[in-house]
């Protein structure tokens, strides 16, 4: 599986291929050999380079805090699909903007409905592709104008799933 992780400012593409109690991990692009075990609800002692260390995790969402050797790390962690759907360059919609599918699924959950004011990276749309559920988000903040699928429905890559339109002006309705 592939994720995108952000860590302050700096990104990276990462790999994890488990393999027993080893996870083959290419970090954007370097290979690295690890030796993973839960110790306890989110504590994880590792083993990587002939050292043993242990991680401390909270999750919230895509959110994480990671607390390793006396430093703590707040990252952004996103599976591919929905790091290659969000845009977080743009904080809000300024015009009509359409999420669109990723590729070939089937919509197994809709999150979002007509009228609803919607935040940049909030879950609209659930797809399952090839045998995995994707949740595909915002591309900004907005009001949804219109659903364009249903539960059940197969959709092609490229097809719009979700219209929004941009957010009310301060102190107007909406």
């Amino acid at each position: 599986m592939k994720y995108n992780v952000k860590i302050g400012e700096h990104e990276h593409w990462v790999e994890v291929l488990p393999e027993g109690s080893n996870w083959n991990i290419l970090v954007d692009g370097e290979p690295a050999v690890i030796d993973a075990a839960e110790i306890a609800p989110g504590a994880y002692s590792f083993l990587t380079d002939g050292r043993s260390r242990e991680v401390a995790v909270d999750r919230n969402g895509d959110q994480f805090r990671v607390r390793l050797g006396g430093a703590t790390y707040d990252m952004i962690v996103m599976d591919e699909v929905h790091a290659r759907t969000r845009r977080p360059e743009r904080a809000a919609v300024s015009g009509p903007a359409q999420l669109k599918a990723p590729m070939p699924g089937l919509v197994v959950a809709l999150k979002a409905a007509v009228g609803d004011a919607v935040e940049e990276g909030q879950a609209l749309v659930v797809m399952e592709a090839m045998k995995m559920q994707n949740e595909l988000a915002a591309p900004g903040s907005g009001r949804v104008e219109k659903v364009h699928v249903v539960i059940g429905q197969s959709v092609e890559s490229g097809q719009a799933l979700v219209t929004l339109a941009a957010p009310a002006p301060a102190g107007e309705g909406s």
